[in-house]
């Protein structure tokens, strides 16, 4: 396949991408600076993430490709080994360039956090004590309750109740 094959081959995929995307989706509450998301209007995989079938031209077999990966990419951004592309709205959908970054799995996880998109304390699935509870183990150990005593006292390991206690989990709770 020639040069000039392969870009017109490619500038048909893009022009199948485009008019698989709304220009006009929801701005982000959190950050109405970015302007609105561009929404991906077609399929998307268990995640909520876009996904488009990029067609290899000499195989003519498709390849599916998240849909926000797609658009970085063509937007001539590179993703370094070891990173994921980002989305700065929150929005699984956008594939809006300037909602993208390129980032480590450690970014994206602390961006969650701090924009409270991970489940905390009580409202955690693998949450076995409430956050009264928390405050009695601190509260039992800071009165010189041994870890054994107060692990059998509230249903749970000692290794529980030190991570309690020195704040390794429920971190959040004062």
């Amino acid at each position: 396949m020639s040069e000039a094959e392969w870009l017109k081959f490619a500038e048909k995929q893009m022009d199948r991408f485009r008019r698989h995307v709304d220009l006009r989706g929801p701005i982000p509450s959190h950050n109405q600076a970015l302007g609105c998301c561009h929404k991906w209007l077609r399929g998307v995989d268990k995640d909520g993430y876009g996904k488009f079938t990029v067609i290899v031209p000499w195989t003519s077999k498709g390849v599916c490709v998240r849909a926000h990966r797609v658009a970085f990419l063509v937007s001539g951004k590179t993703i370094p080994k070891g990173c994921l592309v980002l989305h700065k709205c929150d929005n699984e959908s956008c594939v809006r360039v300037s909602h993208l970054y390129a980032g480590t799995q450690k970014q994206n996880r602390r961006d969650a956090i701090r924009r409270g998109n991970v489940p905390r304390g009580e409202a955690h699935h693998a949450a076995s004590v409430t956050g009264e509870v928390v405050d009695f183990i601190r509260r039992d150990r800071a009165a010189g309750d041994d870890q054994r005593t107060v692990a059998s006292r509230y249903g749970v390991t000692r290794s529980h109740v030190y991570l309690i206690e020195t704040r390794r989990t429920w971190k959040h709770r004062p």
